[in-house]
């Protein structure tokens, strides 16, 4: 469990509908009992609503935009897994001390 009864939340934006299942993202988190929520999205609005409360937002191609990280109450990373991180805003995060 994590932060007092709440479970760790992480969310995959999109990468599932370009690779399959997230399982080895779903193996590796099972072992800090996340939840995993899987938008396979990259529309802004959704992934507004799905990371609000979010620890740990996991990317592939779809952009993590200031106005999404502005709307993170509790998020400390944004992971990229795929190359670069030119559509995550760094400087947006950087101001809020997300990783």
């Amino acid at each position: 469990m994590y932060g007092g009864g709440e479970n760790f939340k992480v969310v995959i934006t999109e990468c599932a509908a370009i690779r399959g299942e997230p399982t080895i993202e779903r193996k590796i988190l099972s072992k800090i009992d996340a939840d995993v929520c899987l938008l396979r999205t990259k529309d802004e609005t959704k992934i507004m609503e799905a990371t609000k409360d979010a620890d740990v937002v996991l990317c592939d191609a779809a952009p993590i935009t200031q106005m999404i990280i502005q709307n993170f109450v509790r998020a400390r990373g944004i992971v990229e897994m795929g190359i670069g991180h030119d559509n995550i805003d760094v400087e947006a995060a950087t101001t809020r001390g997300i990783y």
